[in-house]
């Protein structure tokens, strides 16, 4: 958890893989100094042991920022490589 781990997570994939990616921002919500992004990022994962070892990447994302000393923090991210079904808006009470 925290900035190290996070760190330490992409050392390990950049030893191993070559990820050739693009994000494509869905939709982003700004109430002051917080915002909320929705997407997709997409690509390919090249992995450099084996070319049977890489994949295509197609995964939804949801960013939470906060914007501090006039810059855009990520405070929060999670994605998921499973496509959802959109079936419009979630109203809850």
């Amino acid at each position: 958890r925290g900035r190290t781990a996070i760190l330490a997570h992409y050392q390990r994939l950049f030893e191993r893989d070559q990820p050739r990616l693009w994000v494509e921002p869905e939709e982003t919500l700004v109430a002051g100094d917080f915002a909320v992004e929705t997407g997709r990022t997409k690509g390919f994962l090249w992995h450099l042991g084996s070319s049977a070892d890489s994949r295509k990447i197609d995964d939804r994302y949801v960013m939470i920022l906060r914007k501090s000393a006039g810059r855009w923090l990520i405070s929060r991210l999670i994605w998921n490589s499973q496509p959802i079904a959109d079936s419009g808006p979630v109203w809850v009470r």
